[in-house]
């Protein structure tokens, strides 16, 4: 997808790339952050590269008033009209599931992140297990299957699934800026009237979110995509109350069976 969002204030653009492989590269133009933050933004970048785990210079870069960063979203390619498409929206991308290529890549000790359980207990996603002494190896190559999967459409023999973040910009998961927090925190001088805006466009403009079962994980992402988008979505907690892959499954089959009445 090659799209276009022109700020009505300040009539600068920010630019989205391509999907390639699940991922897409997002370029503002910092002239739409008014003069006087301006500064603290490029300060507060620099910042947060340093809480980052590797190498940012692929992921973050920052020319002049160019800032260019990798975000994620992965969608099947085709042959998904036969089975109820399921849209999951998360928070926004951690650095390190950027830098190794696929969402939920691994916790921090190359552990199986556990979200992709909650997603095979909700049967969204086939199991998926890679067991191997090198950890890395490991989670590296149940990513790929996982994309494997996911792009072909046969993640699920019930659904077809599609990944993206509500924000865009991947945050590192310690420090001033991290998580969804960061974002927020980041981009707080243009963040409702310009950020947020962006981002709903960017999902309700990408072909798979049509007739698509819409699932937030995040709160006050769900809040804003209902404060600025005209389609129902869902609430998932990722965390406590009702955050298991079980109530996931009931909250997908209401949807289901009253589609079908």
């Amino acid at each position: 997808m090659q799209g276009y969002l022109k700020n009505m204030s300040s009539n600068k653009l920010i630019e989205l790339s391509k999907i390639s492989n699940g991922q897409y590269t997002v370029t503002i133009d910092l002239g739409i952050i008014p003069n006087s933050e301006r500064k603290d933004f490029k300060h507060n970048i620099k910042e947060l590269r340093k809480d980052c785990e590797g190498d940012t210079r692929n992921i973050y870069k920052l020319k002049g008033n160019k800032f260019c960063y990798i975000s994620e979203t992965l969608f099947p390619h085709g042959g998904y009209v036969k089975k109820p498409k399921v849209l999951i929206v998360f928070g926004n991308p951690a650095f390190h599931s950027i830098k190794n290529g696929m969402f939920f890549f691994s916790r921090a000790n190359n552990q199986r992140h556990g979200m992709w359980g909650k997603l095979q207990k909700a049967k969204l996603i086939k199991p998926v297990h890679f067991d191997d002494r090198d950890l890395l190896l490991a989670r590296t190559r149940e990513a790929e299957e996982r994309k494997n999967l996911i792009s072909k459409g046969q993640a699920s023999e019930e659904y077809c699934l599609g990944l993206t973040t509500f924000y865009s910009f991947p945050t590192p998961v310690e420090g001033s800026f991290r998580d969804v927090q960061g974002a927020e925190k980041l981009f707080k001088p243009i963040l409702e009237d310009t950020i947020i805006p962006f981002e709903v466009s960017r999902i309700l403009k990408y072909p798979f979110t049509k007739n698509a079962i819409i699932v937030f994980v995040q709160k006050s992402s769900y809040e804003a995509f209902k404060r600025h988008a005209d389609q129902d979505a869902l609430f998932w907690p990722v965390r406590g109350q009702n955050s298991s892959g079980k109530y996931l499954t009931q909250l997908l089959n209401k949807i289901v069976k009253s589609n079908h009445l």
